[in-house]
């Protein structure tokens, strides 16, 4: 997996991406294209989406975790032990009193498969700046496009 350190423009939103890419993405426009379009979607809608079931919550130290239960997630195989991972991109968008978008920020993740029941787990640190009535976190897997969404207004 090589290190992706670029910046997407979706709809005149950016996201800031980092971490590591799926060798699809690097390779076809129009997966890019269809993790754009569905980062864009999820991000600008207050639709939810339930492919993915998912909780976010703010541990002790400012860090917000997602976890996603393992059911609708594209498991795969490619790691030196054999053990199973997930690939995703975790996605968060701030908004304002008006429901106005007022930024966000994407990273790629990869969550390697410990127990075979159990949920796999994202996390990002998210300054939420003054003025922020609502989180929506995002979660899309990378194997199967499969998405889940969660809103806070409580942070």
């Amino acid at each position: 997996m090589k290190s992706l350190h670029a910046m997407l423009l979706v709809a005149g939103i950016a996201l800031g991406t980092a971490g590591v890419q799926h060798p699809a993405v690097a390779q076809s426009t129009g997966v890019t294209a269809t993790l754009k379009s569905d980062l864009q979607a999820a991000l600008t809608t207050t639709q939810s989406f339930d492919a993915l079931r998912m909780k976010a919550a703010k541990t002790a130290t400012g860090l917000w975790v997602m976890t996603v239960a393992p059911e609708g997630i594209g498991w795969g195989a490619g790691t030196k032990d054999g053990t199973q991972h997930s690939e995703a991109t975790v996605a968060v968008g701030w908004y304002d009193a008006d429901g106005k978008l007022m930024g966000n920020l994407a990273q790629e993740q990869i969550f390697k498969r410990v127990i075979v029941d159990g949920d796999a787990v994202y996390s990002m640190r998210v300054q939420v700046p003054p003025g922020a009535v609502r989180l929506r976190f995002v979660v899309r897997d990378a194997l199967n496009g499969h998405m889940g969404t969660v809103d806070l207004t409580t942070f």
